[in-house]
């Protein structure tokens, strides 16, 4: 090659983003015997990990299928898997010297940091000499022609990419691994789905998903601050249609906790449909209706002289309590003997199914990912660009997002390897 171009050796696999996907991809290059370059706009690779799972970095779920993934065209991911299997996601972080332990399904480091597993994704690039080039965001990718000196063949580069420093990096192929808008505190970044789109590569709408979703109704707010289990019920135009259970956590103008985020994303494809959404909270889910109307029949002997807050004592937080009478016209502190006749039933059959309007998500600042990405009708199952040869995609980046508790970082991983193994193969 010749010309300014000469002094930047044509990669093998010019990798943007070094997030999760992006590591694993140039890693397994090198494993591979590919030449690989990592360009990365932060100042350092894996930035986005350091703040998933609250600091501990939950890598993956002992539970996974194709199903916990919601997907454009779900056959991609099943795709994916098919290529790098969970155990060779587990394998490949062990080859960087990650030992992983489970808690309750959730798999993270076993020092429970994730800075342990952005430092070791350093050492192994560092290690397998990979240039990291951090600090330099691609901003324009264009289809390389070469010069009357270029020599060609089968290893000719195919791309220009121009960074924002005015350099200029030739590659035979480039695999998009920058994520999507959600965290952009933590590196969060639509630049590469817009040069997807500058490519020719449609993107579908992009959502805030693993999110709290907020209300503008004041029948929780009382229960700001709250944490208990419960069973959430999402609704759509007054229909359910998924429940998830876990810890709910209520403040004054949201719902949040692992349930409301797993039904986060299906909230914010109905708003943006235009639905009306709403969620139904049992605050006892642990509890079977016939073993709960039990319980209430026990308590009813003799209980003329207690307040419904007392009544209702040990079932649920007393603030829950307070909401649920409040709901139903009366007041946590009135006496069962002053109450009208199915007051009391009212307030029980509320803590089953409080019902709650949404009125939006949180935005893509308060999101673990986003829902949305590059289209899959324009992705072959290898990850490669059905329109434009060498041009592939891995992580967030695509139509994928999955479930909350490790799902997604699993998929990021397992997509970046699968893509260089898919380019590894002849064609």
């Amino acid at each position: 090659m010749t010309g300014e171009h000469a002094k930047y050796k044509s990669a093998d696999i010019l990798i943007l983003g070094a997030g999760a996907a992006g590591c694993a991809a140039a890693l397994t290059a090198e494993s591979l015997g590919m030449h690989s370059v990592l360009l990365e706009k932060n100042d350092r690779v894996c930035r986005k990990i350091l703040v998933t799972g609250n600091g501990r970095c939950n890598l993956s779920n002992t539970v996974l299928s194709e199903a916990d993934y919601h997907a454009g065209r779900p056959e991609l991911v099943r795709a994916v898997f098919k290529v790098c299997p969970q155990r060779d996601v587990y394998q490949f972080l062990r080859a960087c010297g990650i030992l992983t332990h489970a808690r309750n399904g959730f798999v993270y480091p076993r020092t429970d940091q994730a800075a342990t597993v952005a430092a070791a994704m350093e050492l192994s690039l560092e290690r397998a000499c990979v240039p990291v080039r951090t600090k330099e965001e691609a901003v324009r990718i264009e289809r390389y022609t070469g010069t009357a000196g270029d020599a060609g063949g089968k290893d000719a580069p195919r791309f220009l990419v121009h960074t924002a420093g005015g350099r200029a990096i030739p590659a035979r192929n480039i695999l998009i691994a920058c994520g999507g808008p959600a965290g952009p505190s933590a590196g969060g970044t639509e630049a590469g789905l817009k040069l997807s789109v500058s490519l020719g590569q449609p993107v579908t709408a992009l959502l805030p998903s693993l999110v709290p979703l907020c209300t503008a109704d004041r029948s929780l707010k009382p229960a700001a601050g709250v944490r208990t289990q419960a069973a959430v019920t999402l609704l759509v135009d007054g229909k359910p249609t998924a429940t998830e259970t876990g810890e709910l956590q209520i403040t004054k103008d949201t719902i949040s906790g692992m349930p409301v985020f797993q039904l986060s994303g299906a909230a914010a494809a109905a708003l943006a449909a235009g639905s009306g959404v709403s969620v139904s909270i049992d605050f006892l889910p642990e509890l079977p209706e016939d073993a709960y109307q039990e319980e209430l029949a026990i308590r009813r002997k003799s209980a003329d002289d207690l307040t419904i807050g007392s009544f209702l004592l040990g079932l649920v937080p007393d603030r829950i309590a307070s909401c649920a009478a409040a709901l139903c016209g009366t007041a946590a502190e009135a006496k069962l003997r002053n109450l009208k006749p199915g007051v009391l039933e009212a307030v029980c059959r509320v803590l089953r199914a409080f019902p709650v309007s949404v009125s939006g998500t949180g935005s893509f600042a308060a999101a673990q990912v986003t829902r949305g990405g590059v289209d899959l009708s324009g992705v072959k199952d290898t990850l490669e660009s059905a329109r434009i040869p060498g041009l592939w995609f891995a992580g967030e980046v695509l139509d994928v997002d999955g479930r909350c508790g490790g799902y997604n970082l699993t998929f990021a991983f397992a997509s970046g390897i699968a893509a260089v193994r898919n380019m590894a193969v002849p064609k």
